[in-house]
């Protein structure tokens, strides 16, 4: 049985034409891997499956992604995006979390369901279990291997970002945003309780919105000294925008 059937599906960006009348059939319980170049549209092609174009201006599509047991079209219209990124997932080659805690990055699909988790509480126990487990462990004389001290390393670090303050620095990063038109997507805030910075990646349609969203940020009362640390074009993608990384001071980082 199909599970996906996808027909002549068109995606242009303006005059630039990426994906031209591409049709698949993908059957139930498969495995279909995308083998091609840098820039050939295999990224923009799975896009089209949870309408992630829908988020630029100027996007368009044609042809149908047809997903069962339904019979849904995936690119009408009159079909909620966020219906359909929520039966469609993605993991993407470099993580790209919500700019906010990692609590909050882990509660969000369960928050739009409007589920009521106690994900706070079962982190800090599961943290303190394995603390737990490591003291009895090495108790008894064993020896805990690497990838057993980095699991325990990265509970360490869940249970410290749930008490980081989020709250300002994300509303000084929306404004900033807002400030150079929106064309600013911030991919990923890492905070260095060690050094009391934060380390920033995003996306922007170029590097002068970039370097003004930098200044912008100058002004901001959570942040000192903000500065930019590097940057690169997309290639592979039709807009070629531009990822940039970004550190600061942040004052309220305990």
């Amino acid at each position: 049985m199909s599970e996906l059937v996808i027909q002549d599906v068109w995606k242009e960006y303006g005059d630039q034409i990426v994906l031209e009348n591409v049709s698949l059939t993908v059957a139930s319980r498969a495995f279909v891997a995308l083998v091609g170049p840098s820039g050939c549209g295999k990224s923009t092609f799975l896009r089209c499956f949870n309408r992630m174009h829908d988020l630029y201006p100027g996007n368009r599509y044609e042809g149908t992604i047809v997903l069962q047991p339904d019979n849904t079209n995936l690119l009408e219209k009159a079909v909620d995006p966020i219906e359909v990124r929520m039966r469609i997932g993605m993991v993407f080659q470099k993580p790209n979390p919500f700019p906010k805690s990692i609590y909050e990055n882990v509660a969000y699909g369960l928050r739009i369901r409007g589920v009521r988790s106690t994900l706070r509480r079962q982190v800090g126990a599961n943290h303190r279990m394995l603390s737990t487990y490591v003291n009895v462990l090495r108790g008894h004389g064993l020896v805990i291997d690497e990838r057993g001290i980095r699991l325990i390393e990265d509970a360490g670090r869940v249970v410290r970002e749930l008490g980081t303050p989020w709250t300002n620095l994300l509303a000084e990063l929306e404004v900033a945003s807002r400030d150079t038109q929106g064309q600013i997507a911030v991919l990923s805030v890492e905070p260095d309780h060690e050094k009391h910075r934060v380390h920033i990646t995003g996306e922007s349609r170029d590097l002068p919105l970039a370097l003004a969203y930098v200044r912008r940020l100058q002004s901001s009362r959570a942040l000192r000294y903000p500065m930019l640390d590097s940057h690169e074009v997309r290639a592979d993608d039709a807009q070629r925008p531009v990822r940039f990384a970004m550190t600061a001071e942040w004052s309220g980082l305990p």
